[in-house]
């Protein structure tokens, strides 16, 4: 209701998600073109370090916890496990002609 407030534009729930989508998958499709890929959606390895005093201390993030965590992303996204939106997503979206051949 806020965006119809906003821009006037008279459009729902469903419609917003799947601008969202297709942003974030025009992104995507951006990134691979620029050589930015699944080998780089990593965290710094400063991150799977436990901490060294504080509320955290002794905590790490399991780097095949995150990993997992990042394969689970790309399903929700409709990509597939190397981070590429699947042909399936690309044709959901409207947005085939922009896919690497």
């Amino acid at each position: 209701d806020i965006v119809n407030a906003v821009t006037g534009w008279g459009i729902g729930t469903d419609e917003i998600t799947e601008i969202g989508d297709r942003s974030l998958a025009l992104a995507r499709l951006f990134n691979l073109r620029e050589g930015i890929d699944a080998d780089t959606d990593r965290l710094p390895g400063t991150v799977h370090r436990p901490h060294v005093s504080g509320v955290l201390s002794k905590m790490r993030l399991d780097e095949d916890g995150v990993h997992e965590q990042i394969q689970d992303y790309y399903r929700a996204r409709g990509w597939d496990d190397a981070g590429v939106p699947t042909s399936e997503t690309l044709e959901r979206l409207g947005i085939t002609e922009y896919a690497r051949n």
